[in-house]
């Protein structure tokens, strides 16, 4: 397995990852009931497609559904706001993340990339617990050894991103 990321290593990408997931805000996921287009919503918009639906049917079974914790392959997007929904990644999700930042970098000066590793973290953890999750992990500690020897000026007590901003 690529070097285990040591206990100061992940205190310091924890602080480095939650820092900017508290900046991005999320509202809760939500669907329509009755109306199985796999589309997800803020709540606001989820009633407002409702209110659309029972105008084109009338005698249609539709309601607002979700709100609650959910897991998927993906942060999602209200499809009418395009407001960022909350959830948690499936192991999938967590591997597509770590891929993507592999593939095209990852800044701790981008919230978003920082509310994507802590989802990916809170979903996977740092410990590998199956065979299976080997290829993962080699992946998720390579990233965060990237991470670390990238941007090394960050401290987990003090945020510097605004030096490069």
């Amino acid at each position: 397995m690529t070097g285990q990321i040591t206990k100061t290593e992940r205190m310091r990408l924890g602080k480095i990852f939650s820092a900017g997931a508290v900046r991005v805000p999320e509202k809760c996921e939500y669907w329509i009931g009755g109306h199985d287009a796999g589309e997800s919503y803020c709540f606001d918009c989820a009633e407002k497609k409702v209110a659309e639906l029972f105008k084109k049917n009338p005698n249609g079974e539709y309601e607002v559904d979700g709100g609650w914790g959910t897991e998927g392959d993906y942060t999602p997007s209200c499809e009418t706001c395009g407001h960022r929904l909350d959830n948690s990644l499936t192991q999938c999700g967590c591997e597509e993340e770590v891929r993507h930042f592999l593939c095209f970098g990852f800044s701790p000066n981008c919230d978003h990339d920082c509310c994507d590793m802590d989802k990916v973290l809170g979903s996977a953890g740092w410990d590998i617990y199956f065979e299976k999750d080997k290829q993962y992990f080699d992946d998720f500690y390579k990233l965060c050894r990237i991470i670390l020897g990238d941007h090394f000026w960050i401290m987990p007590d003090n945020d510097y991103r605004h030096m490069w901003n």
